[in-house]
């Protein structure tokens, strides 16, 4: 993979795109003035718009995920159908969990912005290898054909939905991985919806 060299411009713009996640994150997009992150970053407003052409530009770029998690086509393509949903489904709440806060911020600012939905969607939501192999078995009628996508907004709501709520009653709990009472929760969920055609089968 492409790794941008360091240069004093990269991590200028790296500052920025940090400081007005985190800020965003926190706070809103609408709550977060341009100058309070350009004071943060040690730059003037003016400086900033040479990285990023304005504030909305900026939220855009905010929700790009810097962790992904994507695996050979070749450990994927003899699994079980069972094996193969579970490694898909624990790849994508590690995915979700490692960029909370760019997930957080599309989730919260897309009622106001629909246009970062789109984005996500077109620009910067790339199918895995998971993801294809799991398309590919559906085509073969070996799993429940369902929207793949759509079904993956819903695993993110509700992985946020539920780690906010252990957040909220249960403060003391440092997260350094999805909790493993959350990651129950979605496997049967997903499993139950995917694995459908095969419970099928045996009744």
């Amino acid at each position: 993979m492409y790794e941008p060299k360091s240069t004093k411009g990269n991590l200028t713009k790296q500052r920025i795109l940090h400081i007005a996640r985190s800020l965003f994150y926190r706070q809103g997009y609408d709550c977060t003035s341009t100058a309070q992150i350009a004071k943060q970053a040690d730059i003037s407003e003016a400086a900033m718009y040479k990285y990023f052409k304005n504030k909305h530009d900026l939220l855009l770029a905010t929700v790009q995920p810097s962790v992904l998690f994507n695996r050979t086509k070749e450990e994927l393509i003899s699994l079980p159908n069972d094996e193969l949903i579970q490694l898909w489904t624990s790849d994508l709440l590690e995915k979700i969990f490692a960029n909370r806060p760019q997930f957080t911020i599309l989730f919260t600012e897309a009622v106001r912005h629909p246009e970062l939905s789109e984005q996500y969607t077109t620009s910067l939501y790339e199918l895995t290898h998971g993801d294809h192999e799991i398309l590919r078995r559906m085509k073969q009628g070996r799993i429940m054909e369902i929207d793949l996508k759509l079904l993956q907004v819903g695993i993110i709501g509700a992985t946020l939905s539920m780690v906010q709520h252990t957040f909220i009653y249960k403060p003391e709990t440092e997260f350094t991985h999805v909790p493993e009472h959350i990651k129950k929760n979605i496997f049967q969920l997903i499993q139950g919806e995917l694995l459908k055609k095969e419970q099928e089968k045996l009744q």
